[in-house]
């Protein structure tokens, strides 16, 4: 049994073909199928069964592809450590979708100065920003908890060795462009925002219940899902879009298109009036370590971002 006979079984459970799988993988598909049929002889067990659609995992395909990624997604952070050994410099943040950690990311780069160096910050879903620090992906992770989801979280956490050190707070308001007809309010109330689009985030199904969004899609009859911000943003600044988050800045990327008859309009934030409890802001760390001079800069600017938004909202 090699790696490469896991990655081969990974391709084809993904694809559902082996011929899809041979193609993606540039090989034979004779020559796949001789490798899946030598790796089920020497282990005694059937990885797939055919079917009219294609291929699926038996149970003991199953098994063997669930435990074949974990040790590939282990080789991957094995090889990535001695990789970037000699740089002086690593260091990477995974964070929720959340633009102050950007921002304080941003900063932290002003100041950095070294030679070689090898950073990364990853905006993704909560569950891979767990697995990124439980990897070692990332040396930080970056989330928000809410009433929602905290327990769930906060278990998983520990199951996967992982502290959660708390910052600060914040409570998540409605982001509507300045042109929106409820831009003027002091605050909104749901059922006012309910006869506006509604723009969201794409969740995984498995995952969706560790949302950062403190409002669900399934609140609103209107509900428009986007993969990033920048998609975010763009709608709402040239539609009377909304999105109810923790923070959503204005994009100076995004260009004036008054050729092409866009109007871009800022952004800004108005509370609602049912969403008062704030969110738990902290940042992840493995159990037993401690953060090194770079963590400890970076969170520092990002304890000063959280805090600069709570100033700026009264909060």
């Amino acid at each position: 049994m090699t790696l490469q006979q896991m990655k081969y079984i990974l391709s084809v459970a993904k694809c559902g073909s082996i011929s899809k799988a041979a193609s993606d993988l540039f090989l034979s598909q004779s020559s796949l199928s001789l490798s899946i049929k030598e790796l089920e002889q020497s282990l005694g067990i059937t990885i797939f069964k055919r079917t009219n659609r294609g291929v699926v995992l038996t149970s003991d395909g199953k098994e063997y592809a669930d435990r074949a990624a974990e040790i590939l997604s282990m080789v991957g952070v094995l090889e990535g450590h001695f990789l970037h050994k000699q740089l002086p410099m690593r260091f990477s943040v995974s964070t929720q979708r959340l633009a102050f950690a950007v921002k304080a990311f941003s900063r932290y780069l002003r100041d950095f100065s070294s030679e070689a160096s090898d950073i990364a910050i990853r905006e993704c879903h909560t569950y891979a920003v767990m697995q990124d620090v439980a990897d070692g992906r990332s040396n930080i992770g970056v989330i928000a908890l809410s009433d929602a989801n905290e327990k769930s979280v906060l278990t998983e956490l520990a199951a996967k060795d992982i502290d959660f050190i708390e910052l600060e707070t914040l409570v998540p308001v409605a982001f509507m462009a300045t042109s929106h007809p409820l831009a003027r309010s002091s605050s909104v109330t749901l059922s006012q925002l309910d006869e506006y689009a509604f723009i969201t985030y794409d969740q995984e199904v498995s995952v969706s219940h560790y949302s950062e969004e403190p409002v669900f899609y399934g609140h609103f009859r209107k509900n428009i899902h986007v993969s990033d911000r920048s998609s975010k943003l763009a709608l709402i600044r040239t539609n009377n879009c909304f999105s109810i988050e923790l923070d959503l800045p204005n994009n100076a990327s995004l260009k004036e298109a008054s050729g092409k008859n866009i109007k871009w309009a800022r952004i800004c934030p108005v509370p609602v009036a049912e969403l008062t409890a704030p969110f738990r802001i902290g940042y992840l760390i493995r159990k037993g370590c401690a953060l090194d001079a770079a963590g400890s800069r970076y969170i520092a600017l990002l304890r000063e971002e959280v805090m600069a938004l709570k100033k700026s909202r009264g909060q």
